[in-house]
């Protein structure tokens, strides 16, 4: 018998007592005795089987029990002390976290006396830089007029640099506006006394020369004046190049046509090129941003050609038989002169330039500037020519002899002011890049009144044929 069946959870009786039934059955047929009388025996010892075990059980139970409850006052008196423990424990934690308290309050105390200390020293450090500082400037202003007796240029420029940081670490304080008024002063007698050898290394493409000059001004944190003297010391040479293209080729005579002036426009862009070129390959060699400084070259050299470059696109698209040929060669001027601007901004915002390059935009507008004359005339020649071919309507309807003829011209002079209009704006636009919107208004408006003049003048005509 299992008496791990009894505890099970989902022990039933009725099943068991059934399946003894069933067992203690097939045993007695089994060994062939009363199928009835087998089975009883075999039921009743399992009856005093069981009886034995619910008696020991019980035995054990009231054996445990007794055992328990004698035991279980020593536990009460276990678990007392645990939670006594507990209790003094808990006490002395708070202890803890009040003294943990208390030092951190002290250490709060501690660190913001600290703090305060370590602001005194460091004011008092402060106190005897700007002393120190001080000292120095007044014994720098001592030694700097007996070095411009002795022209030592650098010597004077590291002295001067040395004044400069010292006056800035000061900050600004009244009692040193003096010294830093003959800073500056100092730093033009300088700047004018260096300046005349840095236009001669400059002009002679001296690199040696041109360094030694970019570290003095770098010293008095010049690089502003140096640009623009670099500028009135390389503009001549590209002014010389300039003068050059712009004159013809040898053996043959200046043409003013737009044809021409298409021709020489790429002649002058090539010789610009090679010029802008030139500069920049020196200039690596010199300045770290030789970008930035060709790029200022290139514009003062733009403003100082664009008048006389204006004058000569003005003359070659607008002569004084100007007419719509001319007019429709002005794209390719425009085309010549775009050229000319995306070489000059390739070159100037290479990645192959070492440091900062100038924006492209601003080179191409400071090129495509030459074309300004050029582009608020342009819309005013339209206009006369629009108006021109007009009035040679109203005189041929005027004169008219038939109302056929009459019609017939107001019919070709509706064609002609629809479709020279149109073509007029669009030229306009192209050519001005939609930056004369108020003269190319202007124009249509007053070409499309000439038209209309015209119109009311054969309608007069026809009028008068008609009496």
């Amino acid at each position: 018998m299992d008496l791990e069946e009894f505890g099970e959870e989902d022990f039933d009786v009725k099943q068991w007592v059934n399946a003894q039934v069933r067992s203690s059955t097939a045993l007695a047929k089994a060994a062939g005795g009363a199928r009835g009388a087998a089975a009883d025996d075999h039921l009743s010892t399992l009856v005093v089987k069981l009886q034995l075990l619910s008696q020991s059980a019980g035995k054990s139970i009231d054996s445990s029990s007794t055992k328990l409850l004698a035991e279980l006052p020593q536990a009460m008196s276990d678990i007392q002390r645990v939670g006594s423990e507990a209790a003094l424990l808990a006490q002395q934690m708070a202890q803890v976290l009040d003294r943990v308290s208390e030092v951190e309050r002290a250490g709060q105390q501690t660190v913001a006396a600290l703090s305060t200390l370590d602001a005194i020293k460091t004011r008092m450090e402060e106190c005897a830089v700007t002393l120190t500082e001080a000292e120095s400037v007044a014994k720098t202003l001592a030694l700097i007029e007996p070095l411009f007796q002795q022209d030592e240029l650098r010597s004077i420029a590291a002295r001067l640099g040395s004044l400069r940081r010292s006056l800035q670490s000061m900050g600004h304080m009244e009692e040193f506006k003096d010294a830093a008024e003959r800073l500056s002063a100092f730093e033009d007698r300088l700047e004018k006394r260096v300046s005349s050898k840095l236009k001669e290394g400059i002009e002679n493409l001296d690199v040696q020369a041109t360094r030694e000059c970019l570290d003095i001004y770098d010293q008095m944190e010049r690089r502003h004046v140096l640009m623009t003297r670099y500028v009135q010391a390389r503009k001549p040479a590209l002014l010389r190049v300039y003068s050059a293209a712009a004159e013809p080729p040898e053996g043959e005579e200046a043409k003013t046509g737009p044809e021409e002036v298409v021709e020489w426009l790429d002649r002058l862009h090539e010789a610009l090129r090679q010029g802008l070129i030139k500069e920049l390959q020196w200039g690596e060699e010199v300045f770290p941003d030789a970008g930035l400084f060709a790029a200022a070259l290139w514009t003062d050299l733009m403003k100082t050609i664009a008048e006389p470059l204006q004058t000569r696109l003005a003359a070659a698209l607008f002569p004084p038989n100007y007419g719509e040929p001319h007019l429709k060669a002005a794209s390719e001027v425009v085309a010549a002169v775009a050229r000319l601007s995306l070489s000059a901004a390739h070159l100037l915002s290479s990645d192959n330039l070492a440091g900062q390059h100038p924006p492209v935009s601003a080179v191409l507008g400071d090129t495509m500037a030459v074309l300004g004359k050029a582009q608020r005339e342009y819309a005013e020649r339209e206009e006369k020519v629009l108006v021109r071919s007009a009035n040679a309507f109203t005189a041929q309807a005027r004169s008219a002899a038939s109302r056929g003829e009459v019609l017939r011209i107001m019919e070709e002079a509706s064609h002609a002011g629809l479709a020279g209009l149109q073509q007029a704006a669009e030229r306009a636009l192209a050519f001005t890049c939609g930056a004369e919107g108020v003269g190319i208004a202007r124009m249509l408006d007053q070409s499309f009144a000439a038209f209309v003049e015209a119109l009311q003048a054969g309608v007069v005509r026809l009028r008068q044929l008609a009496k």
